[in-house]
This record gives C-alpha cells, sequence and structure tokens, in this order.
C-alpha cells in the first residue's frame, strides 16, 4: 500500500517535501481506516475535529455508499478560505452552529452534503458553567464593582496578531478597569508567556488568570466579555445576554459579520476599544444584549440531542 502511495505522490517532492510527507501519511490513513471500517463494519462516522486522520475518516465514509459521515465545528470561524480544514469538509451532513456560519462555509465552498443548523455543539455545558460561576462573581464583587472577561484568542503559535498587539491590547483594557474598579480574568492557554511583565504588575490585584481550556464560566458572569477577532468564547457568551465587544484591529472578520441583526461590536482600534469599554461599564446595572441569533438560534443548550 504504502509503495504504491509514494508512486502516486512522488510528484509532490518537486514541489515540496513535507507536502510528499502529508499525502503519503494521508494514504496510510485511508489503509487503517478503510481496514478498521470494514472489520468492525462501521456505518456511520461522527467527527469534530480537525486533525489529518479526522478529516479522512468523513471523507472515506463520505464516499462509501454504505456508510454515513457527519462533522461539527467548535469555532466561530472568521473569514471564508476554501481549504480551511475548520470550512472545508466532504461530509454527507455538516452540523452548524447557525446562519453565519452556513453562509462562511457557503463562501469557502464546504464540500458537505447538507448543512444542519444546531447551535453551538458545546451549549451543554453551558447552564453548568453559568451555576458554577455564580459563586465566583459573588466573591468578587465583594471587592470589585465590575468583571471583565478578556480572551486572548491562543498562544503565539497560533495567534492573529505580533505579540505587540496582544500586549497593548491586555494593557488598556486593565487602564479601564482601574477607572470603573472592575476585575479583569485574562483567559490564555497554560504556557503562554507574554503576559509574565503584566501578570507581575498585576496578578492578585486586579487581574487573575484562567487556563481551564473552553472554561466560560467566568465570561457567563461578567459585565463585559471582551475578545480577539471573531472569538468563539466572546460570541458565545453574547449569544447568552453578555455584552461582547470584539477587537479586530488587522480586520480578520469577514465583513458580512456586520451585515447580521444583533450583531456583536467590532472595534478596530484601541481608542475605539476603549470608548466601547468605558461606555460598557458605565451601566450601573450589567446590561443584558439582544442575542445575536446569527451566531445561534437556539442556546438552548440542546445541540447535542
Amino acid at each position: 500500500h504504502m509503495g504504491t502511495g509514494v508512486l502516486n505522490f512522488f510528484w509532490a517532492i518537486s514541489i515540496n517535501i513535507n507536502l510528499f510527507s502529508d499525502l503519503l501519511a494521508r494514504w496510510k490513513f485511508v489503509y487503517i481506516l478503510e481496514s478498521l471500517f470494514d472489520k468492525y463494519d462501521v456505518k456511520i462516522v461522527l467527527s469534530g475535529f480537525e486533525s489529518p486522520i479526522a478529516s479522512m475518516a468523513t471523507s472515506i465514509a463520505s464516499d462509501n455508499l454504505e456508510m454515513m459521515s457527519c462533522d461539527c465545528i467548535w469555532s466561530i470561524g472568521e473569514a471564508p478560505m476554501e481549504f480551511a480544514p475548520t470550512q472545508h469538509k466532504f461530509s454527507d451532513r455538516f452540523f452548524l452552529w447557525g446562519k453565519w456560519h452556513h453562509d462562511l462555509m457557503s463562501a469557502s465552498l464546504d464540500k458537505s452534503s447538507g448543512h444542519i443548523i444546531v447551535g453551538y455543539v458545546g451549549d451543554n455545558y453551558i447552564p453548568l458553567m453559568k451555576n458554577e460561576g455564580e459563586n465566583f462573581r459573588e466573591n468578587q464583587l465583594n471587592k470589585f464593582n465590575k468583571i471583565i472577561t478578556v480572551f486572548d484568542s491562543g498562544a503565539s503559535e497560533d495567534g492573529h496578531f505580533p505579540e505587540e498587539i496582544y500586549i497593548e491590547y491586555v494593557k488598556n483594557i486593565i487602564i479601564i478597569a482601574e477607572e470603573f474598579n472592575a476585575l479583569v480574568v485574562l483567559k490564555i492557554k497554560k504556557g503562554d508567556k507574554r503576559y509574565e511583565n503584566i501578570i507581575k504588575l498585576n496578578n492578585n490585584v486586579r487581574l487573575i488568570i484562567h487556563y481551564e481550556k473552553a472554561s466560560l464560566v467566568a465570561a457567563l458572569n461578567s459585565d463585559v466579555v471582551i475578545g480577539v477577532a471573531s472569538s468563539s468564547p466572546a460570541s458565545i457568551s453574547a449569544v447568552h445576554g453578555l455584552q461582547a465587544i470584539l477587537y479586530d484591529p488587522n480586520k480578520m472578520v469577514w465583513d458580512k459579520w456586520e451585515s447580521y441583526e444583533n450583531s456583536c461590536v467590532i472595534t478596530r482600534s484601541i481608542s475605539d476599544l476603549k470608548k466601547i469599554l468605558i461606555e460598557s461599564l458605565s451601566y450601573d446595572i450589567s446590561k443584558k444584549t439582544t442575542s445575536p441569533s446569527y451566531i445561534d438560534p437556539f442556546a438552548d443548550g440542546k445541540a447535542q440531542q
């Protein structure tokens, strides 16, 4: 099998050795998966991951008339990209959050046979995170007047912007937080070293760090949630009534975003971010916003049912 693969993809060496290696690895996955599916008489493949072997599994099942492939997505996405693994699937049915996803996948030339709108696929965890965060909010409001949760959208290797932009972003949020006696909860990936100096200056005073992956515990109990670009966690928070501000200085987000009703506010500069944040924190009581249904029209905790 591998010998055939070498012959089939030998042409790729002249373009890039990494391309050749990737194609050969996927060829190996085809053999392993087809053998596995045949041995265990697999009829349905459900994936929610963008790894090469997961994409090959759904592709194989989609091509097999005796099997069905289904896929889902955990990220909200930003702009149409034809070959992005998160937006370009080959499944029989692709479970999406809402209209934004449908439009984004269509513009990305997604090869799935059909889209099914189910809402955010992790929404069954939302009630648990809301409840868990109630004690957190109650305790913090003994010292602070407001809570701001900030998402930085990933470690440096998969970040959207240069490190300096992220640092400036967080520094300015903390400056505004001081004016309103607000706590800043910074959600970052464990091992991210970008904010070491900021943390040393502010930790345990006005800034606390949360590392827990995919957690919205603090966000769902905040007064304002801020994220970079389209920010999946900030967008989900908005779906559940939180004030969400998006910071997108490099215009990563597809301009169609702002055409939807009740779209989350996108700021393009630090000055605009500070202006909107000050306005949001100026309310005496946490302002609840109209849910942006283009992201998730249900928000009912039943996406996986």
